[in-house]
């Protein structure tokens, strides 16, 4: 098979770090399109070293690109080695439906849209796809539509447009102008990316297609951890990068949007432990807003307890290793 292409529309990015459990399994989704092999491209983005895995990618014409450090940074590298104008990412871990990148290609050439995301079905470590209801994703978007933002970004937000990365494709040329704030992020790309997009006025295009299989497993990020001070340390990335984020945006409407996604990373990493991160009464009363207008059960009950562990933080504590140790 030779995926050889100086000049192919798509570039497939599949990044990962030190885990490489499945990300065979994802190339090869990546592999098995509809679309002719002459339309697009795959790169990988590691920050591991495997010679069998490296035979795989040269057997499959994949350029390899061996990258540690943050997220970012290999987020940064895949683009500036990319040969197509329209990026699609792919989670190590994640796969693609065989239709996903035609689905792509023909939203990006036919809206001129500047953002791309699809809804998924759930997989289990063995690719099985998961049958019940998990709460946590049973929000997506309701029917496929062209959106001209910000008007309506409520609605985008509750049924997690702006949630990962595997369901999301962009232009290039529209992204890399924020490499430099790319480059530090480590633990929420798909919101940083979504946000920093609104800015371009240009149109987001959602696509109601279950296009992307989103593996939930033990060592995925999204799977929270039983230990307090794991929790903490990952809170405390998400909210770092959500602070990166909201004083990058120079778009004043688009920063006053996103201060609500960072007022609730903001509150989660204060409760699980960040206690010089204690918010104003202020921002708490925003948070409760935020809540009632989106509306989102969330935001309030974050609202809640933030309010409650200023008083009582013990008591707090006390509920949230009850909790984990459920899990």
């Amino acid at each position: 098979m030779n995926m050889s292409n100086e000049n192919p529309k798509l570039t497939v990015i599949i990044a990962a770090y030190k885990r490489k459990d499945f990300i065979k399994e994802a190339v090869l989704s990546a592999l098995n399109q509809t679309i002719s092999k002459d339309k697009y491209e795959i790169l990988c983005v590691v920050g591991f070293k495997d010679e069998n895995f490296s035979t795989f990618l040269k057997d499959n014409d994949i350029k390899e690109f061996y990258r540690e450090g943050t997220y970012g940074e290999r987020l940064v590298t895949g683009l500036k080695q990319s040969n197509g104008d329209i990026i699609v990412f792919l989670d190590d871990d994640d796969l693609f439906r065989k239709d996903k990148l035609e689905n792509v290609l023909n939203a990006f050439e036919k809206t001129g849209c500047v953002y791309y995301h699809n809804n998924v079905d759930l997989i289990d470590k063995n690719s099985k796809e998961i049958l019940k209801k998990v709460p946590h994703y049973s929000n997506q978007i309701k029917k496929t539509i062209i959106w001209n933002p910000p008007r309506g970004i409520n609605k985008i937000i509750r049924q997690r447009g702006d949630f990962n990365m595997s369901s999301i494709a962009v232009l290039k040329n529209d992204l890399l102008k924020y490499q430099d704030i790319l480059l530090k992020i480590d633990a929420s790309p798909d919101t940083t990316i979504f946000y920093l997009l609104l800015q371009n006025n240009k149109p987001f295009f959602f696509d109601s297609n279950r296009l992307t299989l989103y593996r939930i497993h033990e060592s995925s990020l999204t799977n929270m951890k039983t230990d307090l001070e794991e929790i903490k340390k990952t809170s405390l990335r998400f909210y770092k990068d959500r602070l990166l984020c909201y004083q990058s945006i120079s778009n004043i409407e688009i920063k006053r949007l996103f201060q609500y996604q960072f007022l609730i990373a903001k509150l989660a990493a204060y409760i699980y432990g960040a206690k010089d991160l204690k918010p104003t009464y202020i921002e708490i009363i925003r948070t409760v807003y935020a809540g009632l207008t989106m509306p989102s059960k969330y935001y309030i009950k974050l609202s809640i307890a933030a309010l409650i562990y200023n008083k009582f933080p013990k008591f707090v504590e006390r509920i949230i290793n009850k909790k984990l140790k459920k899990i």
